[in-house]
């Protein structure tokens, strides 16, 4: 969670792939009227501009396949700022559109490999839960330190500006956090955000290592 605004970061909707039929996830491979990026557990799809073009870019997208169900997403997120979505086997389920659950007990079995078998939308094997705290001045993920070290392990940097609290590491919101998150593979629905105004990092010495 941003508690001030930073030029170049944007908005994303991250939804359950139970709102999109099998269908849809396997057309994402393939796809030419809007940009995706694969992921384990599901794709990040660009959110499509319609202001120049309207309900043509939409129909272009339904003769490639695509069902309503994702489309009405898609104008969901549009009309909300997003500028991605994070379509995401944990991701976040809404009251706003289908649960299409169902039909992946049936509807994976005529799709191709990348769907094909798949009797519910894929999970993670584990769902370890972690806090975010903002305070007045900024935002925190609480990782354990032995998972920031493997995290550094594998490629992530964290700054001076993520501090130690007993065997904890806050991990500040701008870079460390992102960083953590995208290394280890963490959904966004397994952290609970809580605020905290008691916090002050500068009492806490700096995570080194």
């Amino acid at each position: 969670m941003l508690t001030e605004k930073h030029e170049g970061i944007f908005k994303y909707l991250d939804c359950s792939t139970a709102h999109v039929r099998p269908k849809d996830m396997d057309l994402l491979i393939i796809a030419e009227s809007i940009v995706t990026i694969p992921h384990k557990y599901g794709a990040f799809v660009n959110v499509p501009n319609p202001d120049d073009e309207a309900e043509a870019l939409y129909n272009r997208i339904r003769e490639e396949g695509f069902s309503e169900d994702f489309i009405k997403i898609l104008k969901f997120a549009y009309a909300n700022n997003c500028y991605w979505i994070n379509f995401d086997a944990d991701g976040i389920m809404h009251h706003k559109f289908n649960d299409l659950s169902d039909l992946w007990e049936t509807e994976s079995e005529s799709c191709s490999s990348h769907t094909r078998g798949v009797t519910l939308p894929p999970v993670r094997e584990t769902r370890k839960k972690y806090t975010f705290i903002v305070t007045p001045s900024h935002g925190y993920l609480i990782v354990p330190v032995d998972e920031v070290r493997e995290a550094v392990k594998r490629g992530a940097r964290i700054s001076k500006y993520s501090v130690v609290v007993d065997d904890k590491v806050y991990l500040e919101e701008d870079c460390d956090a992102p960083a953590f998150v995208q290394t280890m593979d963490i959904s966004s629905a397994d952290i609970e955000s809580v605020e905290d105004n008691d916090f002050i990092a500068k009492m806490h010495p700096s995570f080194t290592g």
